[in-house]
């Protein structure tokens, strides 16, 4: 379900589902109320809907984690040979090598950062649609 429609004595309202929801409680309440003109299947497909974006957004969250922790380790590999000033085998680092370990802790970092950003972004999306969901579940 890409649309919701609701139809009313006096009309009628589309609204698109991934533009409006994860919504507030505050949000919800009022689509809820506007929805009591319309199918118990339309509000069933609904759950379906807000169901699979929920599992969507754990797929991305699941998917920030593991580049998290790729790039978290990346960086912990750098900052060791950094420290050491050498490479695992034992070759030691040039100056160029020594400059480009150090740009690549501070990719690895800003990288890290930016998953960490996707993932909470993802959490939260996750816990306002696992309330929305439980809100409409009431109305079957």
């Amino acid at each position: 379900m890409n649309v919701l429609e609701i139809k009313y004595p006096e009309g009628y309202m589309e609204i698109k589902v991934d533009g409006f929801f994860p919504c507030s409680q505050d949000k919800l309440k009022k689509l809820i109320r506007l929805m009591k003109w319309t199918d118990k299947d339309d509000i069933k497909d609904l759950v379906d809907t807000l169901q699979e974006m929920y599992d969507d957004c754990a797929l991305f969250r699941e998917a920030s984690a593991k580049l998290f922790h790729d790039y978290h380790q990346k960086m912990v590999e750098c900052q060791q040979m950094i420290s050491e000033g050498k490479h695992p085998n034992g070759v030691p680092l040039t100056k160029a090598e020594f400059a480009e370990m150090n740009y690549q802790v501070r990719e690895y970092k800003e990288s890290k950062k930016n998953q960490h950003k996707e993932f909470t972004k993802y959490h939260n999306r996750q816990q306002k649609l696992l309330k929305n969901i439980e809100t409409l579940v009431k109305l079957l």
